[in-house]
């Protein structure tokens, strides 16, 4: 037998175990192939540019697992000719549960204490408790593509979740099929559904749709783990007369094995959960996935492969051993620390932050936790701890984990004092602004005073007339087709819809009074729509309504009443471009599509091409689309905003409000995270909405 396999329960070599000793060899490969898994799910939560992707090592873990419990189960079997299940989950207990109980103790005393907004709900800690927080996410439609907000501390155990309930079933049933079903039969159903779960997957996934139900669900799911199943029925090379089968294979083993890892990190380093790759994912993308980890897998655990000895290397065992820690630990740390939000360092000095604090508690649970528990000498230990010769060889463990508990909170805290005085700090900028300061918000020439503080802004009012300043009267405007029946208080230039008030606000009621108006000496002419329907996401829907620590008022809607009194407003925390397609079909029902449509998607992820088409092409109609480009500081912001400016040379009645550039490097405009505007940012977003569709700044008000 090669040495780099080993024997699991003490047994020396496989054909010495005793009746009661099955067991796998140890195959160091595995837990490195378990590192690249818990690796690439990491850094898809860290949000790293450089490192997108990742959260196809879920994948991963699920054909590993359904590959090592069928063929443990499988060996059992085959000694005994039966499996005790009670046995069998008492060593899923042992190797589970401890540290998911200290993680959920930990996390909810946590929560409690230092962060309210993440407390559990009961539903939460219920249903993690009882391995089905997959199907309670499905049902509450807690999404995994939220961006910004603050995730709570379950909310990656789902994956968890689908593991547990595939060792409480395929036990079960795999007992069943080797007692009344023979081999062949058992691996023509391992096909279909494998086969099945995979078409589920294809046919529910919707691509203008949140995919959380067939991400989360069982039965979408389970493909990864049937082919890990299925490969342990077929391939279980440490018995000597399948090697007889293959006598050259370890000569091909290698290349074709480190082909599949590199397909496996490509996959990982390209494809994400949200657009624009996500439909290949769902058709096809996760299957294939489960099929090169299969056949990684097939090498590595073949004796006298290369590459069980290259994923072998110890820093890859060392990660792999503290995979499942790594995988619970890091998720509150991380969205503890959201960049921009909660800490103000970003990249990678904030990812060496949160590692450095996750493998503290990682390690504290390994040694402390997982490991006396499963090798069963925990109570040995505290037993040692009595003595005080044993206490003293403890000390240096117990004062490293302390040491390293206290840093990472003085980090933490260190981290959370930054932040305050930063937030101190930019306070005292903003409210010693002068109303005389002038703020640059474009690349052109013309500037405009910031408003002294924000506050709600009335409706536009015109300023009266000084009788010592002469005022240059405006050119008259060309009446178009005058004998066209207009609505009420409106009449039709060049194509646009105006209302025409004077300074005292007398309607022009119909076109026999253009001349009565010409008589006027001072007026304004404002442009005027039917209806404006804003779609947009929680970017829009602050930037219109919040005026601050007040609550939530209409106050910064007023502004748009200098154009349209009829605004229609679908935007919603978390929105994606895929759903605008189901919006504007919505509102169009309802009759509420206004014939200007003012869109600002994209600041919650990557966007597709085609996407962008199928939504605008629904609006064709439309006398104007207005598209709102994002200052999203994340790694899909230049990409979004290349499709948005290529987007407005397809279609006619598109244009481009360029937000990015009028409020890029300008920090004051904005909250902690970038993105969301403050009162000040919201201000100034809307009137750029108001002078892009051809109003007057708002803004100018504060300067006369």
């Amino acid at each position: 037998m090669n040495s780099n396999f080993k024997v699991s329960k003490g047994s020396k070599t496989l054909a010495h175990r005793t009746h009661n000793n099955a067991g796998l060899p140890y195959m160091p490969g595995l837990d490195g192939l378990r590192a690249l898994a818990v690796v690439a799910v990491i850094a898809y939560h860290s949000e790293i540019e450089s490192v997108p992707g990742g959260f196809l090592g879920v994948e991963i873990f699920f054909v590993i697992s359904g590959y090592l419990i069928t063929a443990l189960l499988l060996e059992e079997f085959n000694l005994n000719s039966a499996v005790n299940l009670r046995q069998f989950w008492a060593r899923r207990a042992r190797r589970l549960l401890p540290a998911l109980f200290l993680y959920i103790g930990g996390s909810v005393a946590f929560a409690y204490s230092m962060a309210e907004d993440v407390v559990p709900t009961k539903g939460e800690v219920l249903s993690t408790l009882g391995y089905v927080y997959n199907w309670f996410g499905i049902f509450e439609e807690i999404s995994y593509t939220d961006v910004f907000e603050r995730k709570n501390f379950f909310h990656h155990l789902w994956s968890l979740v689908v593991e547990e309930q595939f060792y409480l079933l395929w036990p079960v049933l795999l007992v069943g099929l080797q007692r009344y079903i023979n081999r062949k039969v058992t691996i023509s159903l391992l096909v279909v559904g494998i086969t099945s779960s995979a078409f589920l997957m294809w046919t529910m996934y919707q691509p203008f749709e949140d995919p959380l139900r067939v991400y989360y669900g069982t039965d979408t799911r389970a493909s990864g783990l049937l082919i890990g199943a299925l490969l342990a029925y077929i391939w279980r090379p440490w018995n000597a007369e399948k090697l007889r089968l293959f006598p050259k294979g370890k000569d091909v083993l290698l290349p074709v094995g480190l082909v599949a890892v590199g397909i496996l990190v490509w996959a990982n380093m390209h494809y994400t959960l949200i657009m624009p790759d996500s439909e290949q994912l769902f058709r096809g993308g996760f299957l294939i996935t489960s099929i090169v980890t299969a056949i990684v897998i097939a090498c590595v655990v073949t004796p006298n492969s290369n590459l069980n000895s290259i994923l072998g290397l110890a820093p890859f065992v060392w990660v792999g051993k503290r995979s499942y820690g790594l995988y619970l630990w890091h998720w509150p740390v991380f969205q503890l620390t959201r960049e921009r939000v909660d800490v103000d360092i970003n990249g990678w000095e904030l990812f060496a932050v949160r590692m450095f604090v996750t493998l503290v508690l990682v390690e504290i649970s390994y040694q402390c936790i997982e490991r006396p528990i499963r090798e069963r000498r925990l109570m040995r230990e505290l037993a040692k701890v009595k003595k005080i010769r044993e206490l003293k060889s403890s000390l240096p463990k117990l004062a490293l984990s302390s040491l390293g508990i206290l840093a990472s909170i003085m980090i933490l805290q260190g981290v959370q004092a930054d932040r305050n005085i930063q937030q101190f700090e930019t306070i005292d900028v903003v409210a010693d602004e002068s109303p005389e300061e002038e703020i640059d918000i474009g690349e052109g020439d013309s500037s405009v005073l910031a408003p002294m503080a924000p506050s709600p802004s009335p409706a536009p009012q015109i300023a009266p007339q000084s009788q010592a300043t002469p005022i240059e009267e405006k050119p008259p405007l060309v009446l178009v087709d005058s004998t066209n029946e207009q609505s009420p208080n409106q009449i039709k230039f060049e194509d646009l819809t105006f209302n025409l008030v004077d300074f005292q606000e007398v309607v022009v009621a119909n076109p026999e009074e253009w001349q009565e108006l010409m008589n006027i000496t001072s007026y304004t002419v404002s442009i005027y729509f039917d209806r404006i329907t804003f779609i947009g996401d929680s970017v829009m829907l602050g930037a219109l309504t919040d005026v601050g620590n007040d609550g939530v008022e209409e106050a910064f809607l007023q502004d748009i009443s200098s154009i349209s009194d009829q605004v229609t407003v679908s935007a919603a925390k978390n929105r994606q471009w895929y759903e605008l397609r189901g919006i504007v079909r919505d509102l169009d029902r309802q009759n509420e599509i206004g014939e200007i449509v003012v869109i600002h998607l994209g600041n919650n992820g990557v966007i597709d091409e085609s996407i962008i088409n199928e939504s605008l092409e629904l609006l064709r109609d439309a006398r104007k689309v207005l598209l709102i480009n994002v200052r999203v500081p994340r790694r899909w912001e230049n990409k979004v905003n290349n499709l948005l400016s290529e987007a407005v040379v397809r279609f006619e009645n598109t244009e481009l409000l360029d937000w990015y550039s009028l409020s890029n490097n300008k920090p004051q405009y904005f909250s902690r995270d970038g993105v969301h505007t403050i009162p000040i940012g919201a201000r100034y977003y809307v009137d750029a909405i108001i002078t892009s569709l051809g109003g007057e700044s708002v803004l100018n008000e504060s300067k006369s």
